[in-house]
This record gives structure tokens, sequence and C-alpha cells, in this order.
């Protein structure tokens, strides 16, 4: 069954997926990974995001960074694949002249910015390998190691949840948030399979690898610490100080301090050291995001890239009170299905906690979205929520730019309501999905097999 699975990803997703990633002459969300591991192994600050920018505005004049057969953009803006390089110097201040296979010259363009990094500096010491690669081939690897993640995360989540692999495979083969993580170049891939494995092995050594590379996941220990997990709990605090250390040898005491005291405190208002992207884009399904829409800043300069005070203190004041009623709901969960349920809730909240909760961070709804079909067949969810489960996931498996063209035309069309609805349809979903954790956790196994199908804590 896993071949069937891995022959029809590859033949569909894995290809349409492979297809954007070589044909993005940019390298997308990748080039900050990419530039911030030159930038620090240099003796750089990787949290300036100046000198990221500085690198991609010279990737495009550098004659090494250009091969035949690379999809490029040109300074005339047309784009396609390098058939010769006809420029003979090493550097160009105005960029390397090449022929496209169809037969257009053009001098090759290059990135006029770069977004800022704001991940933990131990995150740096994972992209070690990417130091010497050009910015296209180390894209290119970059996808792999995300096909390599995917697979390990839905094994595992077989192992781990006892679930059948067709599931998996529907989630695999439908789950559009997969391939637009693979080609934007995300993290997420290499994240989700340390995540997972820290859950299924109660390990928090590996949990705090995946927190020193995207912090969200740290919010896992609140329920492990009600639980009085010591293990987990101290081998993720310990993982995070010797990680921190090993990152040393890329990231100084100062850079890390900054990050820590001047990067981290921003998460809260949206400004992310700068990052240009918009809060209020289409595509953010946060609990943030919500509410910024409601409450937007006063001042329209500010509108769409800081939170306002009281959408900074709403979004704070649901966020408090779900991880207290989380954690109420953790103290009461003894059963070791009911946890997974009570992880998977945390899970759901992890992704719509963020001010940003891009198409791509909602690859990790794939575990709560897992345990729901776990608890549904282990009949601790009635069979009444069932409908209300498919919809959920339909609505986060849809292809997000369809369902933007659906509410654009139904708000153009005068249904305001309904376009409002479907255009937080997502951000719904994961909140429904959530809830469905929660009656996993406070209902009770059923099934008369269940040494086959009940997972084992």
């Amino acid at each position: 069954m896993w071949v069937i699975v891995f022959v029809l990803y590859i033949l569909t997703v894995g290809q349409t997926s492979w297809e954007r990633t070589t044909k993005s002459a940019f390298a997308r969300d990748y080039a900050t990974y990419h530039y911030a591991i030159q930038v620090a192994s240099y003796g750089g600050n990787p949290y300036h995001t100046k000198l990221l920018s500085q690198r991609g505005r010279v990737e495009g004049k550098n004659k090494k960074n250009i091969e035949e057969g690379q999809w490029v953009k040109l300074t005339n803006r047309k784009s396609g694949r390098v058939k010769d390089i006809v420029t003979e110097e090493e550097y160009h201040r105005k960029g390397i002249m090449v022929r496209l296979e169809n037969g257009t010259f053009g001098r090759v363009a290059s990135r006029s910015g770069v977004h800022p990094y704001f991940y933990p500096p131990p995150s740096l010491v994972g992209m070690l390998w990417a130091k010497n690669l050009s910015l296209i081939n180390g894209y290119l690897i970059f996808f792999l190691l995300n096909q390599v993640g995917l697979f390990a995360s839905l094994f595992m989540l077989h192992r781990w949840l006892k679930l059948p692999v067709w599931i998996l495979g529907i989630i695999c083969l439908t789950f559009t948030p997969i391939p637009d993580s693979n080609s934007m170049g995300q993290v997420n891939f290499l994240v989700l399979p340390f995540l997972i494995f820290a859950m299924w092995k109660g390990s928090g050594w590996v949990l705090s690898i995946a927190a020193m590379i995207k912090m969200s996941p740290a919010i896992l220990l609140v329920p492990y610490g009600l639980w009085k997990e010591k293990k987990m709990v101290f081998g993720a605090i310990l993982g995070a100080i010797a990680l921190s250390v090993l990152g040393l040898s890329l990231v100084g005491l100062d850079e890390q301090w900054y990050f820590y005291t001047k990067v981290l405190p921003q998460f809260s208002s949206g400004q992310y050291l700068g990052l240009s992207v918009g809060i209020n884009l289409d595509g953010n399904h946060s609990i943030p995001d919500v509410f910024n829409r409601l409450y937007p800043h006063p001042d329209p300069q500010k509108e769409n890239v800081v939170l306002s005070l009281l959408a900074k203190r709403l979004s704070t004041t649901v966020l408090v009170f779900s991880v207290l009623a989380l954690s109420l709901l953790a103290k009461v969960t003894t059963d070791g299905f009911g946890r997974l349920c009570v992880l998977g809730a945390f899970m759901s909240l992890m992704v719509v906690t963020p001010v940003y909760a891009y198409e791509h961070h909602l690859v990790f709804m794939i575990v709560p979205i897992a345990i729901v079909a776990q608890a549904f067949r282990l009949q601790r969810i009635g069979r009444m929520w069932m409908p209300i489960a498919v919809i959920c996931y339909v609505i986060l498996a849809w292809k997000w730019g369809h369902l933007r063209e659906n509410f654009h035309l139904m708000r153009k069309d005068g249904y305001p309501v309904l376009a409002s609805f479907m255009r937080e349809g997502k951000f719904l979903g994961c909140v429904l999905i959530g809830m469905l954790c929660v009656l996993g956790a406070t209902g009770q196994t059923r099934t008369k097999d269940r040494e086959s199908v009940v997972p084992q804590a």
C-alpha cells in the first residue's frame, strides 16, 4: 500500500510541486534560510535583514550561481531556462548575460530583497549543508529533504496511531497545504517528523530539536508538564540549552541575545523584524488576523503590518483562556489515547496562535486530523460529528486560490457575510478540528478490537 501511495504522490502532487519548484527563479522563502547560513558562516548577524538582502541582490551577478538548464528571470522581465551563458567574466555588475532556450538574450535578474530570518539560532546548524551551494541547487535539495520529511511523518503516524495507510494516503494526495509548503521552500516538513517522533516516543530531546527549528512546538511542554512527564520536560529544556551551545559555532552570544530580547518579543505584535508581508492578506488563518480585521491599527501606515493594541490584547486573552481550558482538560485526562487527543488540540491551537498562519503552516494540522480520524475509528467521537469533520477536512484541503476566488465573487455579488465566513473557512476548520480533538479526549474507546487499533501511550 505504501508503494501505491508513493507512486501516486510522485505522479500527481510531487510532480506538480517539482515543476513549480524548478520554475522559481528566486527560490521563494528558501532564500531566507540560504542567505542566513551564508551570513552566519562568515561571522555576520543573520537577524540583520540588510545583510541577507545584500547577498540576494548579487545572486544573478555571479557566474558561479548560474547553470545551463536553470530557470531564471531576466532584467527585461522574461523568464526561461538557460541554454548558454554569454558573459565571460565571473562577475558583472549588471547581471550575467545568458541566452534562454527560446532564443531570448538578457541579463539575469537578482532579488530586490529577502524576508527577515526570525528562527531560533540553533536552526542554522541544520542548514550547514547549504553553505557552499548556489541558491537554486540548495532550493532543489531542500525540496527533496521536505519529501523525505513528509513520508517519514506519514509513516510514523501510521506506526504511532495505528492509522490505516489508505487514510494517510488520502491526506497525502488531497491536502493542498502539502504542495504549497513544498514549492514555497518552507521548513515545516523538517520540523514535523521531529515533532511526531517526540510525541510518539516521549522524547524531550527530540522535541527540543523541533522547537529550536521553529519555536511554536514548545507549546506542547504545557500538557507534558501537567502530566508530570519530567523526562519529557527536562529533556526538552536541556536539549534546547545544548542546541544553543552548539549554535554558538555559527551565531555568537550577542546575536543569540539579540534574537531572544529583540526578535522574539516582536512576534506578538506582528512586526517580525520588519516583515513586509501583510497581516490582513486573505490567506492568513490566525486568531490575531481575525481581531486585526475587526480592530485595525489606527495608523493607516501600520494597519497591515502591526497589530492594534486592542487586537493584540484580545488575541492574548483568547490564547490564555484557550491554554487554560486545554490545561484543565489535560489535567483530567488520564487514558493514553485521550492524552493524544489533548496533544492534537494543542497542535491546532499552535497553528492559529501566531500572527501569521498561512497556507503552508497548515501542514501541522495533519497530526490533529489523523488523531480525529483514529478517534472516529475508536468510536470516541459519535458518528453525528462525522459530517462536520468531513466538511472541516474538505475546507482545509481545498486549494486556497480557488476559495479566494469564490469569496471575492460572493462579496462582489452582495453577500459580504457569507464571503467573510468563506475567507475564514480554514481558520474555522482548524478550530473545529481542535474541538473534535477535545471531544475525543473526553470520550471513551468503544471498539471491541482494542489491541489492533488503540495506540499505546
